[in-house]
């Protein structure tokens, strides 16, 4: 059989979680682009935590950008490397089942639908009550808190 790749990397679709690494703020973009016209308002902080379920490998053989990483509620795209600059590193994801309880009484914790959403407004209207037991399939330990 033949290769007909070219030697470039597949597409990588699942659960995988970043960790900016950049000390100033890395610029979600529109598309997948590393240019600074297709920056977008939002960008997250060095040691923030990103929730990926694409990564698109350069297209280029030589480029030092990429791998393209879309964000998981679909809001944008991120890189790995910029000018081989390493701008965020992936953290290995455990697969089990674990539960754990709701704090900040007494009002509880409200789920949002987008990861820059400042607002009181949520949709859909999902209020965690305070010591609620909520069962996760997915966990990652901060590198830097082990939180």
């Amino acid at each position: 059989m033949q290769d007909i790749s070219g030697g470039i990397s597949a597409d990588e679709h699942g659960c995988f979680v970043y960790r900016v690494t950049k000390g100033n703020a890395v610029a979600v973009r529109t598309c997948v682009n590393v240019g600074d016209e297709f920056r977008s308002n939002h960008s997250f902080d060095e040691n923030d935590l990103v929730s990926v379920d694409l990564v698109y490998p350069s297209r280029y053989p030589n480029s030092k950008n990429g791998p393209f990483l879309r964000l998981t509620d679909n809001s944008g795209w991120l890189f790995e490397k910029k000018h081989g600059e390493v701008l965020l590193e992936r953290l290995p994801v455990q697969s089990g089942l674990w539960c754990f309880y709701v704090d900040n009484a007494p009002t509880g914790m409200a789920l949002r639908c987008h990861p820059f959403d400042k607002s009181s407004k949520i949709d859909p209207e999902v209020l965690l009550r305070p010591m609620q037991m909520i069962y996760c399939d997915r966990m990652v330990v901060h590198p830097t808190n082990n939180g």
